[in-house]
């Protein structure tokens, strides 16, 4: 039989081949389907899928001995035969639904793995593949029974935490714990939720191999939902990723993180490192060592949840060297071109992590320090010279046993580093120590220079010793008294040069020390100026400045270094005498510096001399890195609100970074008009005394559309409090505290109510969304959504607030069922007696004529069966041969018989001996005596 080929896919889009798993049996071969898809909505095909998160390799860890899963097996897509690895194939075939078709994204099966063009395309939208995918499965690997018992202790978990309100105060996660103990607290008897096979069965699924590999961080991280599967049980990942905790089963420091960014509480916590500095570099240290069959992928995987990956493309056609070559070159210059005569190293994978790691006893930049050490040994004098203009620190870790190498030493080792000696003391001469001895032998790196027969280098230090000596004296004079230079020169020369195979004659020309010093100053007085400033030494600069007009103003450099020292004195000098406090220096301006260094008292100082508030945004790094307190003053001394940057306002940064404080402030400040500003686009349209109702119209729409992306995004991270401000204060704005024409909720409310957020749902429906609104054709309204996913708490949220006009037995305009009908379904018995307590049609039926009785009996609920029939359900109404679109097999049925059908006795003794009380009541006749369940009394 022939092998399944890839069709081409549209690489100018954002298009991804989609898997139509076909339903079938267990023991059926898996058939397939492919078929081109968009990740945006709204083009030519968007269909919603699964994610499968899963590893390629065959091998399952299971404790200390590891397990050969089966043999490969062939899939068939369209009729091919297709290879896959027998894990992959395990898990579609338990993945399979017997009645449906299943929509999934599978990398192995859905990128043609011999196009790199197209790997790397998809690998570069990775990210939006995982993020835009209505769940993520999450495939373990084979189950057991003791699996099968944790995973309903972890789905028992989540099903009551997401039913219980928050109490006042109380976080997210703490919610968890306190339904776990409740859930503890109530086991009666010998049936407990957890066992010891439970524990081990724990340990045995955090041992499996996905928990190493590299793109399961990016693939749960970017989750909106996930569902953890071993063989033919599953769980929710958000319950499941707290069970470690909850069991106190200890776990790897790479698992636990991983298991920390799984979507539930543990993600939205205060102490998530989710929420910490997420940059390549940290993230590569973090994760760089995990698994993977192409060394490429290491780095690749863990570009989706960097925060500056942009400037990274997947290269899968170049070798490994290269693409570490490209990284290296963007963490040490960012986005800048390499200037000429710069070379890096051909590291592979394994050494750039390495490499990357900080070394213990040292603190600072561990990769220029490395990359430093590399250049001097390896001869590059471009990438030296350009890392040493960088380097803050002076000492290297390149010793033995990691000792801290003098990079003075370093050079002294390195034929023709005399310019990279030179330009380095010249910026670091006052805190270079010359008769520092370090080494085997034990000395100075002027002897190390001469021992190894660098005699320029030699030179270049000599001659910089000279030069430090100048600028201690020179510094030493802020009174201008007069020291005797000559013996202070001859007394530290003295020491600097004695010692084994040291013999130099070395003398001064006579000079007071006044007028040496004065000469040296004026020689490299800014060098000075920028020394001071960088110390924050403001009588320093105040004696420079003072008695040198030469420096007047100040560099732009020199009041840089002033605001980064923290030190609010020293910036006033500047000011005072001339620095220019809009003048940038690099790419920052003053003001913009002191509000991303949370600077508040120099920023306030910089404003109060002129500093212009609307140069380089400032109040979007406000929003971003500073206080409110910042912010303040930025407004009151006249930052635009509604200024846009990177198409967003301060307001749009605040709501997306769930800042409550600063959006808080952006809304209460007098004239706002930061909610027209949320649209982006809205900003080349601002309303004017003459706009026309026209385009206020379409500033209105694109506000609504913000307004409801906005509140999505708070409301899928669990930020309820910036929910609440946001339609509190488009309430205040527009009157609307009622239900009117404020439609930019429906899509918030439906998102929320997808999600079983039940307090989102009440705050929503409060601020007058209308529950009654169906987003999509093959849906019903929101309390059938609630109801068809078991989202009680959201379900009753709804009922209590319901608008004038509001229909209980609305449902989907397909299927025909009910919100009473779906939660019999499901054996909701609290939404089911809550419904019927409202009103809601205990007979209504969906279009195969069953009843909600009947969809119980079905699913062999017998609470809910009873509480139905209690209630009054006919339990002689009968269904068609189709029943909620899905073939019924045993034909025209009452409930009490379809329960038999499907052996649920339990429920067909309880409608036969209600239909008893009734036939008895209304004196019918005796009941057929094919309703008698054989065998049964």
């Amino acid at each position: 039989m022939d092998t399944y080929t890839h069709k081409p896919i549209d690489l100018s889009r954002k298009a991804i081949r989609q898997l139509r798993l076909l339903q079938g049996d267990r023991e059926d071969r898996v058939e397939c389907e492919l078929f081109q898809s968009f990740l945006e909505e709204g083009q030519d095909v968007h269909v919603e899928y699964e994610a499968l998160s899963y590893t390629w390799s065959d091998t399952l860890a299971e404790g200390d001995n590891p397990v050969e899963a089966p043999k490969s097996n062939d899939i068939f897509i369209d009729g091919l035969h297709f290879p896959v690895t027998s894990n992959l194939h395990m898990a579609l075939k338990h993945l399979r639904l017997c009645d449906s078709d299943r929509i999934l994204w599978v990398d192995a099966i859905c990128i043609d793995q011999d196009k790199n063009e197209e790997k790397n395309h998809q690998v570069g939208q990775m990210s939006i593949v995982y993020s835009s995918a209505q769940n993520v499965i999450i495939w373990l690997g084979p189950g057991s029974p003791a699996i099968s018992w944790l995973f309903y202790a972890s789905t028992t978990l989540h099903q009551h935490a997401v039913r219980r309100c928050p109490v006042k105060g109380q976080t997210s996660l703490e919610r968890w714990r306190a339904v776990w103990r409740s859930l503890d607290q109530l086991a009666e008897g010998n049936v407990r939720l957890v066992t010891e096979q439970s524990y081990d069965a724990l340990k045995t699924v955090l041992l499996r191999p996905w928990f190493r590999r590299a793109w399961v961080i990016q693939e749960v991280a970017l989750a909106k939902r996930a569902t953890v599967v071993c063989g033919w049980s599953s769980t929710p990942a958000s319950s499941f990723a707290l069970m470690p905790g909850l069991l106190q089963v200890e776990v790897s420091e790479r698992t636990q993180a991983v298991l920390d960014v799984m979507p539930g509480p543990l993600r939205n916590g205060e102490n998530s490192w989710w929420k910490e500095k997420r940059d390549l570099s940290t993230i590569l240290q973090k994760f760089g060592s995990s698994a993977s069959s192409r060394a490429h992928d290491r780095i690749y995987a863990l570009l989706g949840i960097s925060s500056d990956h942009q400037a990274i493309k997947p290269k899968y056609g170049e070798a490994e060297e290269k693409v570490v070559e490209d990284v290296l070159k963007f963490l040490v210059l960012g986005t800048d071109t390499a200037p000429p005569g710069i070379t890096f190293p051909m590291w592979s994978v394994d050494e750039l992590i390495n490499n990357l790691c900080p070394s213990d006893r040292l603190e600072g930049d561990g990769l220029n320090q490395r990359l430093l050490l590399w250049a001097a040994r390896n001869g590059e004098m471009g990438l030296a010279g350009y890392l040493l203009e960088r380097q803050s620190r002076l000492v290297i870790s390149a010793g033995a046993q990691g000792e801290p190498q003098p990079i003075l030493h370093l050079l002294a080792k390195t034929a023709g580093s005399q310019d990279l000696v030179k330009s380095f003391t010249r910026r670091n001469s006052v805190y270079l120590d010359f008769n520092c001895r370090f080494g085997s032998p034990n000395e100075t790196a002027l002897q190390c220079a001469v021992r190894h027969g660098h005699l320029v280098v030699a030179d270049a230090l000599l001659e910089a010793q000279d030069f430090a000596l100048d600028r201690l004296q020179a510094l030493s004079m802020q009174d201008c008294r007069d020291l005797d230079l000559e013996r202070f020169l001859d007394h530290v020369l003295e020491s600097t040069f004695s010692g084994p195979g040291t013999n130099m004659d070395i003398t001064f020309s006579p000079a007071t020390a006044k007028d040496l010093a004065l000469k040296r100053l004026e020689r490299d007085e800014v060098m000075y100026l920028e020394t001071a400033a960088r110390n924050g030494r403001a009588s320093d600069l105040e004696f420079l400045l003072s008695r040198m007009p030469a420096i007047r103003p100040p560099s732009a450099m020199a009041l840089r270094l002033a605001i980064e020292s923290g030190s609010e004195s020293s910036v006033e000098v500047l000011i005072e005498h001339g620095a220019d406090v809009n003048e940038p220096s690099g790419l920052w301006t003053p003001l913009q510096l002191a509000v991303v260094r949370n600077e508040a008292a120099i920023t306030k100082l910089l404003l109060k001399h002129n500093a212009d508030p609307n140069r380089g945004f400032p109040l979007h790094l406000a929003v971003q890195h500073a206080t409110p307190d910042i912010a303040s003053s930025l407004i009151a001394a006249g930052a635009a609100i509604d200024a846009v940057r990177n198409r967003q306002t301060p307001l749009q940064i605040a709501v997306e970074g769930n800042n409550v404080d600063m959006a808080s402030l952006l809304l209460g400040t007098e004239g706002s008009n930061n909610l027209k500003m949320l649209a982006p686009g809205a900003q080349d349209n601002c309303p004017s005394e003459e706009t026309s109702l026209g385009v206020a119209a379409n500033v209105s729409r694109d506000m609504a559309q913000y307004i409801s992306r906005a509140l999505r995004t708070a409301i899928a991270s669990g930020h309820v409090r910036m929910a609440t401000l946001l339609l509190q204060h488009q309430a205040d704005q527009s009157g609307l505290h009622g239900r009117g024409d404020n439609d930019y909720m429906a899509g918030a409310l439906r998102y929320a109510v997808s999600l079983g957020y039940c307090e989102a749902v009440d705050i929503l429906i409060k601020h007058g969304a209308d529950p009654n609104t169906a987003q999509w054709s093959d849906e019903g309204p929101n309390l059938w959504v609630a109801a068809s996913r078991g989202y009680t708490s959201a379900a009753k949220a709804i009922l209590e607030n319901p608008p004038p006009g509001f229909d209980i037995n609305a449902g989907s305009r397909i299927t025909k069922t009910t919100p009473l009908w779906k939660a019999a379904n499901r054996g909701d018995e609290d939404l089911v007696r809550e419904l019927l307590r409202r009103g809601a049609d205990i007979e209504a039926q969906d279009r195969g004529n069953a009843t909600p009785l009947w969809a119980a009996a079905n699913k062999g609920h017998v609470s809910t069966v009873f509480v139905l029939a209690a209630a009054g359900a006919n339990t002689e109404a009968r269904a068609m041969p189709f029943t909620d679109g899905k073939l019924n097999a045993f034909g025209h049925t009452t409930p009490s018989q379809i329960a038999t059908a499907r052996g649920f006795y339990e429920v067909a003794r309880i409608l036969s001996s209600i239909w008893k009380k009734r036939r008895e009541a209304d004196d019918m006749k005796p009941v057929p005596a094919k309703w008698y369940l054989p065998g049964k009394s």
